[in-house]
């Protein structure tokens, strides 16, 4: 595949994974982590750039949380409404989910990346 494919493919993936997050199914985002989605990259809207997991979190469910920190999402990455950035943790504690609050505070407090990696696509 070349460059532009890719990028457009990733792009593809990116926006279906935004959407598994918010409407579809915890088997939904797996399946797309499967195809290749970068559970790390920002959707751009209106609003800025959003993360998977900030996503996530917002949506209020602790399954699809998990999910995304079992393929590797970056928990200490920062959340940006306008110009207030905060990190994960307390973009967590705004929506008051005590499951989702642990699932984030317990990836931060891991040093390294690939320890909170836990989950591994079929492709590899």
């Amino acid at each position: 595949m070349s460059n532009l494919q890719d990028d457009f493919q990733q792009e593809n993936l990116k926006w279906q994974l935004r959407l598994a997050i918010v409407a579809g199914s915890v088997d939904d985002v797996f399946n797309l982590i499967d195809r290749g989605a970068n559970v790390n990259l920002p959707t751009h809207a209106a609003g800025g750039p959003t993360h998977p997991l900030a996503e996530a979190i917002r949506s209020d469910n602790p399954d699809k949380v998990t999910a995304l920190l079992y393929a590797g999402a970056n928990p200490l990455q920062h959340h940006k409404t306008g110009t207030v950035t905060m990190p994960l943790s307390d973009l967590a504690r705004i929506y008051k989910n005590p499951h989702i609050i642990k699932y984030i505070e317990k990836a931060e407090n891991l040093t390294k990346p690939d320890t909170y990696s836990i989950y591994k696509p079929k492709s590899l």
